[in-house]
């Protein structure tokens, strides 16, 4: 989790990422219209949460739960689904929350702070709060050129995927 969030002084992966992707976007702003979609899950026991489903989305997990980096324990979020076609490729639905909008950096990292503060958690030898999850940033990124009246636009997509391994059990 370090590697990719770093710190104050010395940002991580994530972070450098998102500053170039949205500089680049901020470059071309005159000849394009740039849409970032945010979507943020955990995968624990074959699962998929959506960490950033909001409260109302939220139902207490069985007697078998599990604790959460920010207390109290995990939560059943809407059903979410893997899916694959041709023209998308891999993804995600079930929850509304997936592609959340997002404008800036700073939007963007606060999100991933929310979706920190639930996801899994365990106390290993190694680590006192240790992942028991695996995570999965995902950013889409839509562009449209900009036109003359009259002429065509032209889209295109980009995605970029942050993943966090569960920690170690040892």
């Amino acid at each position: 989790t370090h590697t990719v969030l770093g710190a104050a002084d010395s940002p991580g992966i994530l972070p450098r990422a998102l500053q170039a992707l949205f500089h680049g976007a901020r470059s071309r702003a005159s000849a394009c219209a740039f849409v970032f979609r945010l979507s943020y899950v955990e995968l624990y026991n074959n699962s998929f949460r959506d960490l950033l489903a909001p409260v109302s989305q939220r139902r207490p997990l069985p007697a078998s739960t599990v604790p959460v980096a920010g207390g109290g324990v995990a939560e059943k979020r809407d059903k979410i689904s893997l899916r694959e076609d041709e023209s998308q490729g891999v993804f995600l639905t079930g929850s509304a929350s997936l592609r959340t909008i997002i404008s800036s950096v700073e939007e963007a990292m606060a999100l991933v702070h929310r979706g920190l503060s639930v996801r899994a958690v365990a106390s290993t030898d190694c680590n006192e709060h240790s992942s028991r999850s695996h995570a999965i940033l995902t950013v889409d990124i839509m562009s449209r050129d900009s036109a003359a009246a009259g002429a065509t636009t032209r889209a295109s997509s980009a995605r970029s995927r942050f993943d966090s391994a569960a920690g170690s059990t040892k």
